[in-house]
């Protein structure tokens, strides 16, 4: 049979009707029908950040096995998306530089020199001190010596006319021993009344009196000094009086007058100075006062110490 007679033969096959039977009714299979259903099956589908609904028809591919198209999305329900946390105080505090590591206080090699001119003349002293000492203890000689801008960064001097030069003698002694000793008597170039305080050095314990003990705390807060400020109120502690009864009591009337006046306003050892002063009024006539003496005692002293700087800060 020629090729024009075989493809006339095909046109002309016809499929029996009973084979077509069925063709567009449903499939018995289970299996079939379930690929080739119209619903659509919902399919949960993560992409990293959110869950996604999205309707998806089940359609079976060229390999026999079972392809998933999304034709449309659906709304997100809110119990499956992720919803960002709130960030912690630690994440929203922004995180600080570092500190930087301040020079270790060190005297060898070549030097500067800064000179302090403490009170009014005629009774005007002068001190002359290393610069990276006062630099090194004080917060305030460092701002007032480093910066280029001010006078006393280009004269390396500084005038204190209200400041105490026999007071400034003893915190100069400690700036170098880290001690507080009793100043002996400041010369001075004219006769000077004396002074309503007396700093002599006891021959037995070699301590200042409390008045001035609390003086040298005010000062100290005032230059910024931390470690000063803590060595008084440790001598506060141990502080012993050793006089009469009479002495004692007019030593802790100036120191009364003292604390209620402005030069401690504002003080913390304020308080201390009114525990102690009603300690001592309780105890006056009594022989006691004798034996255990009129220091301020140890209760609640760490409430009057303050953080001091190291070389980490």
């Amino acid at each position: 049979m020629d090729q024009q007679q075989k493809s006339s033969t095909l046109r002309e096959v016809r499929i029996p009707e009973e084979e077509t039977k069925g063709i567009n009714q449903p499939l018995s299979s289970p299996t079939l029908a379930a690929m080739v259903s119209s619903k659509p099956s919902q399919q949960t589908i993560w992409d990293g950040s959110t869950f996604e609904k999205s309707p998806t028809s089940s359609l079976p591919g060229r390999d026999g096995g079972t392809s998933f198209a999304s034709d449309e999305r659906s709304e997100v329900s809110p119990s499956l998306v992720s919803q960002p946390q709130p960030k912690t105080a630690r994440e929203r505090t922004p995180k600080r530089k570092p500190k930087q590591k301040r020079k270790p206080l060190n005297f060898c090699g070549p030097q500067t020199f800064t000179t302090i001119l403490t009170g009014q003349p005629p009774h005007q002293q002068t001190f002359t001190l290393h610069t990276s000492l006062l630099t090194h203890t004080s917060s305030f000689f460092r701002q007032a010596f480093n910066n280029p801008s001010l006078v006393e960064t280009r004269t390396q001097t500084m005038k204190l006319p209200n400041l105490d030069s026999t007071l400034f003698s003893i915190i100069v002694n400690h700036l170098y021993t880290r001690k507080i000793l009793p100043a002996p008597p400041l010369p001075s170039k004219s006769a000077s009344p004396p002074s309503q305080e007396s700093n002599t050095p006891d021959q037995e314990t070699d301590q200042v009196s409390q008045l001035t003990l609390y003086k040298l705390h005010t000062m100290a807060v005032h230059l910024k000094l931390p470690a000063l400020q803590n060595e008084v109120v440790k001598e506060l502690v141990k502080y012993e009086f050793k006089g009469s009864l009479e002495d004692c009591i007019t030593e802790w009337e100036g120191l009364a007058t003292y604390a209620f006046g402005k030069e401690m306003a504002g003080s913390v050892l304020r308080e201390k100075v009114l525990e102690d002063l009603a300690d001592v009024y309780l105890l006056l006539g009594k022989e006691e006062v004798r034996e255990k003496g009129l220091g301020g005692g140890e209760k609640g002293v760490e409430r009057f110490l303050v953080t001091e700087e190291s070389d980490d800060d």
